[in-house]
């Protein structure tokens, strides 16, 4: 059986692939079927991701520094509230 996983790409490829990697470990990278059909391979990682995370992923940061200075009360719930899916469906099922 071959192996799976990050040590069963060949190293040359494994330095391909961080050399070009998101600077942030929230980049969606690791989604194989998304990987599959941006790039036609399930372990190389579309250069237009990279673009688009690379550009989303600071305004997101800025967008909650904001709202975490607010104090927003929803924002804090959802994002820091580890029970938070759970009490969302439970509040949709009861709604």
């Amino acid at each position: 059986m071959p192996r799976r996983g990050w040590r069963s790409i060949p190293a040359t490829r494994r330095k391909k692939r961080a050399a070009t990697a998101a600077p942030s470990a929230r980049c969606n990278h690791y989604c194989a079927c998304l990987n599959r059909q941006a790039t036609g391979s399930i372990d190389r990682i579309s250069p237009m991701l990279c673009a688009h995370e690379r550009i989303v992923l600071p305004i997101a940061d800025r967008l909650a520094e904001r709202l975490y200075k607010q104090g927003s009360a929803i924002f804090i719930q959802k994002q820091y509230n580890d029970f938070y899916p759970l009490a969302s469906l439970a509040e949709d099922r009861m709604g």
